[in-house]
């Protein structure tokens, strides 16, 4: 089959409602139309030319120097210039006769083929559309060689590659793989760094491992007790029965902020630490902090009648008396927390505590401690060591350049005005040697020094009579009793 390619120039002549003659020209190339035959007539050079249907044409299609009126009223003109070779051979337009004789086409007859004539058997393909991708490897579409290979063969092996995944042998991330198989194990070829514990690290009658190879532990845990174990949480499955403290004294309770732990053995001195009324850690409270004179009833014309009223007290001086029924033998208050001697309450509940095993000789290393002040006494100074004040410092202060110092304790000094005033308010006297042959501070019944001196008048200083809770301030140079104190 062969393709005819030509130049088809079309003239009319005509004239259009009262419009000017002229001449409508069009070009058309490859339009697939049969040549024209005859010869057109040339136009009048400088002729007039208008379109009727009012459609400005392509002026590169145009006879140069045709002119004609647009549509918008403007005079246009054709650009072509007219030459033999766009003319059909044997035929004359404007003086100029055409010499193409067309091409010859044969019909396509491979695949690929260009400049050819496609037919039923050699269709046109539109290689844009795809790509190599699209077409079946060992094939070829207009000239596009495929790359595409067809489904694989089902997978048969562990780690086989370019095969089709089956619910056998499936597809596998390899990505940490090791980490997730047994030792001596291979999954898609990658080999196992998993080993399992021993049967002794395991849970007695807990299977573990992969089926067919699997073990059974056979440890048997020494799982702690649930009354060891809070509440909130479980020991072998089961529920522990440990709460948290909830109340003061509580024990084998969890110790939370509301209730912590106490050290009743280093903190609470026996509950010596702890006011009277109060309890901490389980430990009543012996602190007394309102220490009372004792009762005695006094009848102005029987004199004491041996009876108490607490609205009749009496001091430390004579106690019980000398004589029976002078004054009531029992501490009358409704409470001991009132009476702060030593003999007359129980032993539990003595604010005096001896706390060295010496003989009990005056001026011997006898200490005795004020559980409330947790100040430690010596035994006073017998009379013929009554000193002035200098040397009752320096008394004090020599005790503890002794053996590992007086009573085994150190730091000794003279007490203060105040410490001899509370130390009768607390009861020393009760430990006078008229009251007690075994347990004694000696001779209570004098003055004793202080190391407090008389602020208007420094050259003297305050003394304290233990027996009646006095205080005086006389000369330093004076003679008086001494007893030293030490933490």
């Amino acid at each position: 089959m062969m393709r005819s390619t030509y130049l088809n120039l079309v003239l009319i002549i005509g004239s259009l409602g009262g419009c000017q003659a002229g001449i409508q020209a069009s070009l058309v190339e490859g339009s697939g139309q049969k040549p024209a035959e005859e010869e057109a007539e040339t136009p009048v050079s400088g002729a007039k030319l208008t379109n009727p249907d009012c459609s400005d044409p392509d002026l590169s299609k145009v006879i140069k120097g045709v002119e004609f009126m647009l549509c918008d009223g403007s005079i246009g003109a054709g650009t072509l210039e007219l030459t033999a070779a766009i003319i059909k051979s044997g035929i004359e337009i404007a003086g100029v006769t055409g010499s193409y004789a067309g091409d010859d086409f044969e019909n396509c007859s491979s695949d690929g083929e260009l400049g050819c004539v496609t037919a039923d058997d050699f269709k046109a393909a539109n290689t844009a559309s795809f790509t190599d991708a699209d077409i079946r490897a060992s094939i070829t579409i207009g000239g596009v060689a495929g790359s595409l290979v067809g489904a694989p063969a089902a997978c048969s092996a562990d780690g086989q590659l370019n095969c089709l995944s089956n619910a056998s042998y499936r597809a596998a991330d390899t990505t940490g793989l090791a980490s997730k198989v047994l030792n001596s194990q291979t999954v898609a070829l990658v080999g196992g760094n998993v080993t399992l514990p021993a049967v002794a690290d395991v849970k007695n009658a807990v299977d573990y491992g992969v089926s067919g190879t699997g073990s059974r532990g056979s440890y048997v845990p020494d799982f702690p007790d649930v009354g060891n174990v809070r509440d909130n949480d479980t020991v072998d499955d089961n529920a522990g029965a440990l709460a948290d403290c909830s109340s003061d004294g509580d024990t084998s309770c969890v110790s939370v902020a509301d209730f912590p732990a106490v050290d009743k053995v280093n903190k609470l001195d026996g509950g010596w630490n702890v006011r009277v009324g109060d309890t901490v850690g389980g430990v009543a409270g012996k602190l007394k902090v309102n220490c009372r004179n004792m009762v005695g009833y006094y009848d102005g014309a029987a004199g004491y009648t041996g009876g108490s009223s607490v609205l009749h007290t009496v001091d430390d001086y004579n106690y019980n008396g000398t004589g029976s029924g002078d004054f009531p033998s029992t501490n009358p208050w409704d409470s001991d927390y009132y009476f702060c001697g030593y003999s007359s309450t129980p032993e539990a509940e003595r604010t005096w505590e001896r706390v060295t095993t010496d003989p009990v000789t005056a001026g011997v290393n006898s200490v005795y401690k004020d559980k409330i002040t947790a100040l430690n006494w010596t035994q006073g100074t017998v009379a013929d060591t009554s000193k002035d004040w200098d040397e009752a410092l320096e008394y004090c202060a020599d005790l503890d350049l002794a053996s590992a110092g007086y009573g085994g304790k150190t730091g000794w000094r003279l007490p203060t005005q105040k410490e001899l005033q509370a130390a009768y308010t607390h009861g020393i006297h009760d430990l006078d040697n008229d009251h007690t042959a075994t347990d004694n501070l000696g001779d209570l019944d004098q003055a004793f020094w202080s190391a407090s001196t008389q602020s208007v008048l420094p050259s003297f200083a305050w003394n304290v009579y233990l027996y009646y809770g006095s205080t005086a301030n006389n000369d330093k140079t004076g003679g008086f009793r001494v007893l030293c104190v030490a933490p």
